[in-house]
């Protein structure tokens, strides 16, 4: 089930929101949008870590720090 807060521009997600993605609220993406894929900076949160840094057109891409979170590994 999923959940947006957030701005909005012809029915796309645009501009800072928080998506999330699972029933318990772990799993969710808060930062940039445009045309209703993740770009620019942003935090994903996956159940077994973070994400933190630059997204482009919907996909990690250029500086970021990833953190593994049960396995206490970082990536930057």
């Amino acid at each position: 089930e999923k959940e947006y807060r957030g701005m909005w521009k012809d029915g796309q997600r645009n501009g800072q929101g928080t998506l999330r993605y699972d029933r318990e609220g772990i799993c969710e993406y808060t930062g940039m949008w445009v045309n209703n894929l993740r770009q620019g900076w942003g935090r994903q949160r996956y159940r077994r870590g973070v994400y933190e840094g630059q997204w482009k057109a919907g996909v990690r891409h250029g500086v970021g720090r990833m953190e593994w979170t049960d396995l206490h590994i970082q990536y930057a």
